[in-house]
């Protein structure tokens, strides 16, 4: 099975996210070749961004990057968490 090479896009900042207090909140990001995307970010019992109508969750099951349906979510060392498209 090949392995699929992504697109990283920064999303957000969880300790921004944090700062916040808010549980759910949208990022507008501007992605090459697609333009302006509303993202949402989510917390619950973890971190969750939806995009395209799925949903990622953050190191989800220990996994970094975790990968769903075709997108990937990564949390860097800075608490970033970059978007993965194909």
């Amino acid at each position: 099975m090949a392995e699929i090479k992504y697109n990283w896009i920064q999303v957000f900042n969880i300790d921004e996210f944090d700062a916040t207090e808010l549980s759910s909140k949208s990022y507008e990001v501007t992605i090459a070749g697609i333009g302006l995307k509303s993202i949402l970010v989510t917390k619950q019992f973890g971190y969750s961004v939806i995009y395209e109508d799925t949903q990622l969750v953050v190191n989800f099951g220990g996994e970094n990057p975790f990968v769903f349906n075709g997108y990937a979510l990564y949390l860097d060392e800075k608490n970033n968490v970059h978007l993965g498209l194909p």
